[in-house]
């Protein structure tokens, strides 16, 4: 009978201190728990959903790593000269793996954290934020048209 990696390891203080503190830094709960003396992620997950106060803890941690995920962008565009090879070329294959991790670091960031996301809101409504007021101008000449969209501003209708 073989051990399964975390079977049986209850979360401790002390152990759910060192998974906060290693998921800030950047590590997955994935690699943590395959660690012998880690719980599962089963274990984590069902302490998460039964403790308010772990979950709130384990939350931070994440906001933790995605603002680390932040600063790595950075470091990663920032340190080109790591590209330069002994005789003074540029790597292009180093330079195409720091612009893959860094895209990869922007895309998961930007899906964990609307901070950091490309994504614009928009929001379509009426006159003064109410609902919207569609008109049927099939048949109406351009003046009967501009009448009625007088009128719907107007707050009437004809």
């Amino acid at each position: 009978m073989s051990h399964k990696r975390g079977s049986g390891v209850s979360i401790t203080d002390e152990i759910a201190e060192r998974i906060f503190e290693r998921l800030a830094d950047g590590e997955t709960l994935k690699a943590i728990c395959r660690e012998e003396d880690m719980p599962s992620r089963r274990t984590v997950y069902n302490r998460r959903d039964s403790d308010p106060e772990f979950a709130e803890r384990l939350n931070q941690a994440y906001c933790d790593r995605w603002e680390g995920w932040a600063d790595d962008i950075i470091d990663v565009s920032r340190d080109g000269g790591t590209d330069r090879l002994p005789d003074g070329s540029i790597s292009l294959e180093h330079v195409a793996q720091r612009r893959l991790f860094a895209d990869n670091l922007k895309w998961r960031l930007g899906k964990e954290d609307s901070r950091y996301s490309a994504r614009i809101a928009h929001s379509v409504t009426g006159l003064n934020g109410g609902p919207m007021v569609h008109t049927i101008t099939e048949g109406m000449s351009i003046k009967e048209a501009a009448a009625a969209y007088e009128a719907m501003l107007d707050g009437g209708s004809e």
